[in-house]
């Protein structure tokens, strides 16, 4: 099975270290390998959130010459307290939306999402929502990170046989099951024999599919990932990317992530942002333990928030 679609982070083990403009560099390559990326440069597109009053700051000046369009307007952010551009740099792939229906529009669960099947195949570096002088620079020059991003892998077993819920709240069993049922029936080359075991789980398991990206599902298993995910903090993890989360542990492979550094220790805990493990008949967090210097990580189901 083909682990790195694109093949731009093949290098990469556990415990290297990247600095922010390598890591913006593997991303901005991973969008630059698809046809749309000139057209949502042209348009004003931003690859990194960067507003125009961080522009004072040379590093972050040089990410935006380096990363964004040319043609991005700097102070049109949204004006919700949050430094948010309302262009991002972001575009779908049409042809991977073969699971659309109408009904899968619909908002619902508590993360107010609709069915990831009605924009699959959307392609984003993740790095234009969060603004990256507050992720970033600010907590690096206040020295409550290094700077650094450090590469980790979760075990997929551990995925696969105790994540229960995503963030937004769905149940995962189904989209689990199904994937069994297509492997060991109708198998995944014949789109269409897919599709009518798709619409079977529909009546019979209303909502079943509605963080579980079928066609997303079936590129990976064909091309591999394409981007690792991001969490920008040090402590909580786990506050999005479930749909990789569950794609990954499906397909047999760990789960690829980068996180910060913090800075002046080598030892750190950080947790799950929420109890979606279901371990020893509970819910429960995922506790992280790293080490830099043994180059080891630990992990833990625990009931108490830390």
């Amino acid at each position: 099975m083909i682990k790195w679609w694109k093949g731009i982070f093949d290098d990469l083990k556990p415990y290297d270290k990247l600095s922010m403009d390598n890591v913006l560099d593997r991303y901005h390559r991973g969008m630059q390998s698809f046809d749309e990326f000139a057209g949502s440069i042209n348009g004003g597109a931003f690859f990194v959130n960067i507003h125009e009053s961080h522009l004072k700051h040379s590093e972050l000046a040089e990410f935006h010459r380096k990363y964004n369009s040319p043609h991005c307007n700097t102070t049109d952010f949204k004006t919700d307290g949050l430094l948010e551009p309302r262009k991002k740099l972001l575009f779908s792939l049409k042809e991977n939306k073969n699971f659309v229906k109408p009904e899968y529009g619909e908002i619902k669960f508590k993360g107010n999402t609709s069915n990831y099947n009605g924009r699959d195949g959307q392609i984003r570096g993740g790095f234009a929502t969060p603004s990256i002088f507050e992720y970033y620079y600010q907590p690096k020059i206040e020295n409550k990170i290094t700077g650094e991003w450090l590469y980790q892998e979760i075990p997929h077993e551990l995925i696969y046989n105790n994540l229960k819920t995503t963030n937004n709240g769905v149940d995962i069993s189904i989209s689990k099951q199904f994937v069994k049922k297509i492997t060991n029936s109708v198998g995944w080359d014949d789109i269409n024999e897919v599709k009518k075991v798709v619409d079977e789980y529909d009546i019979k398991y209303p909502d079943w599919n509605h963080d579980f990206p079928i066609n997303g599902f079936m590129q990976m298993r064909k091309d591999g990932l394409l981007f690792p995910a991001v969490w920008t903090q040090t402590d909580k993890l786990m506050y999005h990317s479930f749909h990789r989360l569950t794609m990954t542990s499906f397909n047999q492979m760990n789960f690829p992530f980068i996180i910060p550094i913090p800075f002046g220790t080598k030892k750190w805990v950080a947790q799950s942002k929420d109890t979606n493990f279901f371990n020893e008949g509970e819910y429960k967090y995922l506790n992280f333990y790293f080490d830099l210097d043994k180059k080891e990580t630990k992990y833990e189901f625990s009931k108490e928030k830390i």
